[in-house]
């Protein structure tokens, strides 16, 4: 019910029934703060604040705020009321009278503060045990990291080479030979040069040699009216003649020969377009062949090439394609 908060209105506290009513204050003076009577209450019951803190699980700085009316030094305003009601109902008052009265003593006479979290006894012990909960699950995740990475460590194996292929059935099928296989004596070691080994083209001597025994008329002498033609003009040094290769092998009485005066390149093809001969030669080089029918010389330089014909000079090349008999006519 409303209190009338006048100097002449007593403020009546309905007592716990029991051994404990007869040493209760039976009014409270008006001009008592609701915390002056919580603290009479205490102490005619002859109770500390620590005993009223453990049963009513409320800090004793906020109890001892509620006695001195201190709302500075409490949390929001609902739960300073709720911490007085507590209280009150822990010495056996009228929680909820007291709480009224509480209430309107409090400065503003309504609840005009943000509200704030309490900090309870319960809190405290949580807040403190945080930074051990997190330290664990820090080390717990390191050493779970760790095992796996040993664990990687110890079982990486290096990939297993492939297998090499079987070998094939009919090489199985074959007998050992039962005569030992003569061998030759070991060659000696080639000697130290610095000039290449010649190019031979693969096929070009038996394919040469094929075209020669099938010509129908070969040519067994130079002919006599060739006899008599001058060699051409001095266009090789002497260091470039001692250093010329000869390709193809033919003889020089028997063959069409082309010599470079200086470096530049020959192909000779078969009427069907197959390469027989491809390189590129340097100055003093030479390549001769016997007349094969079909055979067609392509050239990057003809002025480069000094054509002979069965040991005859014929003069340079007229152009950078020609037929291998018609250069011997």
């Amino acid at each position: 019910m409303p209190f009338d908060m006048g100097a002449v209105t007593p403020f009546p506290l309905r007592q716990r029934k029991g051994a404990e009513a007869d040493s209760l204050p039976a009014l409270a003076p008006a001009h008592q703060t609701a915390g002056a009577v919580l603290r009479a209450a205490r102490e005619a019951q002859g109770r500390t604040l620590p005993q009223l803190a453990e049963a009513t699980r409320v800090r004793r700085a906020y109890l001892q705020a509620i006695e001195d009316m201190r709302p500075d030094l409490l949390p929001s305003r609902p739960f300073a009321v709720g911490y007085a009601k507590a209280y009150a109902r822990a010495l056996g008052l009228d929680a909820e009278d007291l709480a009224e009265r509480f209430k309107t003593e409090l400065p503003g006479g309504v609840e005009t503060q943000a509200l704030r979290a309490p900090v309870g006894v319960a809190n405290e012990e949580h807040a403190a045990r945080w930074p051990l909960m997190a330290g664990g699950v820090v080390a717990l995740l390191a050493v779970v990291l760790l095992w796996n990475v040993a664990q990687r460590a110890v079982t990486f194996e290096k990939p297993e080479p492939a297998p090499a292929p079987e070998a094939p059935e009919a090489w199985l099928r074959t007998p050992p030979p039962s005569t030992p296989v003569p061998l030759a004596p070991p060659a000696p070691a080639p000697s130290e040069q610095t000039i290449p080994t010649p190019y031979v083209t693969p096929g070009l001597e038996e394919f040469a040699a094929q075209q020669a025994s099938g010509m129908s008329e070969a040519p067994s002498a130079v002919p006599a009216a060739q006899t008599g033609a001058t060699l051409p003009p001095a266009s090789i040094t002497a260091a470039q003649g001692a250093k010329a290769q000869a390709f193809g092998g033919g003889d020089p009485a028997l063959s069409v020969m082309l010599r470079a005066r200086r470096p530049a390149s020959l192909v000779v093809r078969t009427p069907e377009g197959r390469v027989v001969f491809a390189r590129h030669l340097q100055a003093g080089d030479s390549w001769r062949n016997p007349v094969v029918p079909g055979l067609v010389i392509e050239v990057s330089e003809p002025a480069a090439w000094d054509v002979y014909a069965y040991g005859v000079f014929k003069g340079q090349l007229s152009g950078p394609a020609a037929n291998l008999p018609q250069l011997a006519g």
